[in-house]
Parts: structure tokens; sequence; C-alpha cells
């Protein structure tokens, strides 16, 4: 199974995250936010960027988690190849992602993602399987 797929919504972009764990559903929810954004196969893993987040719920945490990556790259202008998730609960996240800054030369500016919302935000656990929907807004 895929970790994810993108939808279309009029003015932003959702995401059908899925995992076997909650640290497959975490990774994959990187992935779907970074494929949007620029080809992943070109992004080089050159540096580490450490990420600690704590929140009240589940929820919050899977879109505190997608906002802290889209920071990483407005401020920092960062491109995540990989994660390593180091330990995830309900409320409490610790991950390193592994990749480079943005090279305007070899990286293709793909869709600019302002924030995750909480709109039609959803994460359960059925059938083996984690599954989440969040809609990031354009």
């Amino acid at each position: 199974m895929k970790g994810f797929e993108v939808f279309d919504l009029s003015g932003d972009l959702g995401l059908r995250i899925f995992g076997e764990s909650l640290d497959d559903l975490f990774v994959s929810a990187a992935l779907g936010f970074y494929s949007s954004v620029t080809d992943p196969g070109k992004i080089l893993v050159k540096t580490e960027i450490g990420v600690s987040l704590e929140e009240e719920s589940l929820e919050a945490l899977l879109v505190a988690w997608l906002n802290e990556l889209i920071y990483l790259l407005d401020a920092e202008g960062f491109l995540c190849k990989y994660v390593d998730v180091k330990s995830v609960s309900q409320r409490h996240l610790v991950a390193d992602l592994h990749g480079e800054p943005f090279d305007a030369v070899r990286h293709e500016c793909g869709l600019l993602v302002k924030a995750a919302t909480y709109h039609g935000l959803s994460v359960l656990y059925d059938g083996g399987t984690w599954k989440a929907t969040v809609i990031l807004d354009l």
C-alpha cells in the first residue's frame, strides 16, 4: 500500500495518509507533503534537523507536524528526503529529518503550501491500519 494519496480540492490540497504504525503514518504524511512541493527523487541527504513536538491530541500532533515541515521549508528552505521517527505517541513526536536546503537549479517548485488545517481532519485506526485525512491550504 502506498503511504499517501493526493486529492484536489478547490484552492486546497488533500492528503489521505496510511501507515501500519503511528511511525509510518507520520513518515507518510511528510512524504506526501514533500511530494507536493518538489520531486523527492532529486533531494539529497546533506544535513539533519531534529524535531520534537507535543500537542493535546493525535489530530493536533499531525497538524503541528505538517506545519513544522512547512515552517522549515519556508524559513530555512529545508527539503526532507527521509524521516527517522525516534518516538511517537498520541501526544508527542520526536523525529530526525534528513535532507538538504532547496536548490533552485536542481529542485522543481511544486505547490506553495501555506498551512495544514483542521478542516476535514481525521485520524483513526481501522482494520490494522492507521488512516488520516488532512487538508493543506495553498
